[in-house]
């Protein structure tokens, strides 16, 4: 074969496995973070192990084929682009995703074949396998933190493709040609750039879409779910209820003379009210052991939802140690005299309820009870508890 010729087929192998590495990168992404589909979701750590091993396995399929229709280009073909894409796969899903399981089952598998084709079996190519095993462990330890530093990143990937090459040369040594060594190099980096700078650019993707859905979805002032979240989470609920008889419970708060606070302290000062408020809140969702999420309906209304079976005794626990914390918080920023009390309306969903916003107006009814009671109030269930009680 001339030696055009052999340009030519690496080009043209280069630029296919260039497509081949990008989708397979681009399907990796779509099952570790991208797609909602349930059953992928439930199941993504197992399909990507399964779908890495399959990967591999094909490449070693076609390594084969490749040699059985010229043996003489040895193992992995004239320009062993095949080695690259499984050093390549294996750094990456590892780097990624991968667990204990696939990196023994890779270094078991790698050694078996090494121990049983290489002839003779030489200290060299054991210590080159024994180093890109090693660099295997690493990136399974150490993979969060190697892929975010480009250098060590692209330093660490190179090496595991010296180890990987070396010991692959040495199971099947061939006479040393110069050209051979370029191309082989010179394929593995274009490959390792392109997988290594697609994969940072399909994070960094993600990110500006997670910020843009966070943005979409949380209040820009308090960080809670805004309005629109509750609306779509409220209505996901009712009908996990109505399909499961899984229960919820609404707390509907609202602050008590906010637009006091406004006219005395101004806005500003009423949006670190509204921001301490709104801490405050979180503290209660995470201290609580059931699940529950806060959200800010507009102004100075917000609402927890508690998802578990709860008592009235339990609603009013919560409702009063909120309402407790929240009389406590001393707010320098705005006046070391100022205590701020809430009123709380609190329903929990039940069958008789035919909407979803069926228990948002039964917990806004209570809320008012509460309002007109005298405020710094809790009505539970139509029943208003008694000022600071227990």
């Amino acid at each position: 074969m001339s030696i055009s010729m052999v340009w030519q087929s690496f080009i043209t192998s280069l630029l296919l496995d260039i497509l081949v590495i990008v989708g397979a990168t681009s399907l990796l992404y779509w099952v570790n973070d991208r797609t909602i589909h349930s059953n992928i979701v439930q199941h993504r750590k197992l399909i990507i192990g399964l779908g890495g091993v399959a990967y591999i396995g094909l490449l070693y399929a076609l390594q084969a084929f490749h040699y059985a229709l010229d043996p003489t280009t040895a193992a992995f073909g004239l320009h062993w682009t095949f080695l690259n894409l499984m050093l390549l796969a294996m750094y990456l899903i590892i780097m990624e995703t991968g667990s204990w399981l696939e990196v023994v089952l890779w270094i078991t598998l790698t050694g078996i074949y090494f121990f049983y084709y290489s002839s003779p079996v030489t200290v060299f190519g054991v210590s080159a396998y024994l180093v890109w095993a090693a660099i295997l462990i690493i990136l399974r330890r150490r993979g969060q933190v190697i892929k975010y530093n480009r250098i060590a990143y692209y330093g660490v990937m190179l090496a595991f493709g010296i180890a990987g090459f070396l010991t692959i040369y040495d199971m099947y040594p061939r006479q040393f040609d110069f050209w051979f060594i370029i191309r082989q190099f010179t394929a593995y980096i274009v490959l390792g750039i392109t997988v290594g700078e697609f994969s940072r650019l399909m994070v960094a993707t993600d990110r500006r879409e997670d910020n843009l859905r966070n943005r979409a979805s949380h209040d820009e002032l308090t960080a809670l779910a805004n309005v629109g979240t509750f609306n779509r989470d409220t209505l996901n609920l009712y009908r996990q209820f109505k399909r499961e008889h899984d229960p919820f419970t609404m707390f509907e708060i609202d602050l008590d003379h906010f637009k006091a606070i406004n006219d005395q302290y101004g806005h500003l000062k009423g949006n670190v009210v509204l921001q301490a408020v709104a801490t405050e809140l979180q503290q209660t969702v995470k201290q609580l052991d059931q699940h529950a999420k806060a959200y800010r309906l507009g102004g100075e209304e917000f609402c927890l939802i508690v998802q578990a079976v709860l008592s009235s005794d339990d609603v009013a626990r919560i409702a009063l140690a909120f309402q407790s914390h929240l009389a406590q918080l001393q707010l320098t920023q705005v006046d070391a005299e100022l205590t701020l009390t809430t009123s709380i309306g609190c329903a929990t969903v039940k069958p008789q309820h035919n909407k979803y916003f069926d228990v948002y107006a039964e917990a806004d009814r209570y809320l008012y009870l509460a309002k007109d009671g005298g405020r710094d109030l809790i009505a539970v269930e139509g029943d208003l508890l008694p000022r600071h009680s227990a």
